[in-house]
């Protein structure tokens, strides 16, 4: 017997029919987590609107995973509780938080688990609001270049947006050849080849070159993994968020993010 369900075929043997029953929910209990979340992400036509959904829902499925549960019927109250908690304590922004929930709320919502999917809607709370403290001191940019100089990836980023004011996004876009050296002035071209041009102080330079080394100009500036040559595996938003989220709490400004560094630079 073959049931489709969701546009997906599942084959029933006669033993198993025999063992679940006829009923069409008690066969789509039994599909696999994994394949249940890739056909949900696959609807989307949109690329990084999947992109969005695959990154939040597998990190759903890993911590089921570790829960011991594999098929979609396996999900209960007390798993979805926990990875709601899970999310909370995670070393995250506020917006990747709220993101995964909403990412798993459409999920079970789309599967037919409407009572889990309020669950984690209602767990959505307030936005937590930080106040800011205003730029950084002398005496505050001097002990962050201090506590950040045995890191050459995070001192030559802080290096960049303190004497540039970049942005975030320009910053995480950064290859090698956007540090250009011509005529005894080094700078950092944001952009690509058409974009605008900062100049770098020399020391921030002198910080900058012994992190870039050797890198190739191709690869990323700035990468996860910090000095591997062979990952091109560049630093994501979240990633940024919590290397100067580490470092205020080092030189007690738990509101330190790319805009009090913005804010230093303007200033």
């Amino acid at each position: 017997r073959w049931i489709v369900f969701s546009s997906k075929i599942w084959y029933i043997s006669p033993n198993e029919r025999r063992s679940i029953g006829q009923y069409p929910e008690a066969v789509y209990a039994k599909q696999p987590l994994e394949s249940a979340i890739a056909e949900f992400c696959d609807q989307y036509q949109s690329a990084n609107t999947k992109s969005a959904y695959t990154s939040d829902l597998r990190f759903f499925f890993r911590f089921a995973t570790r829960a011991d549960i594999s098929q979609l019927g396996q999900l209960n109250a007390e798993l979805i509780d926990n990875y709601l908690k899970h999310c909370e304590a995670a070393d995250c922004s506020y917006a990747t938080i709220r993101r995964r929930i909403v990412s798993l709320s459409s999920f079970l919502r789309r599967t037919g688990m409407e009572e889990f999917a309020k669950t984690a809607t209602e767990h959505i709370g307030s936005k937590p609001q930080m106040q800011s403290l205003g730029p950084l001191s002398l005496a505050e940019v001097k002990k962050l270049q201090e506590v950040s100089q045995n890191n050459s990836r995070d001192a030559a980023l802080i290096a960049i947006v303190l004497g540039t004011g970049a942005k975030p996004t320009e910053i995480l876009a950064l290859r090698g050849n956007d540090i250009i050296e011509e005529d005894g002035q080094v700078s950092v071209r944001f952009g690509g080849r058409h974009g605008r041009i900062s100049d770098l102080s020399p020391d921030a330079w002198t910080t900058v070159k012994r992190h870039k080394g050797d890198r190739r100009g191709d690869l990323p500036l700035f990468t996860k993994e910090r000095l591997d040559e062979t990952e091109a595996n560049p630093l994501t938003g979240e990633g940024l968020w919590k290397v100067l989220k580490g470092y205020g709490e080092l030189i007690e400004r738990p509101d330190l993010n790319p805009r009090v560094l913005r804010e230093t630079f303007i200033m």
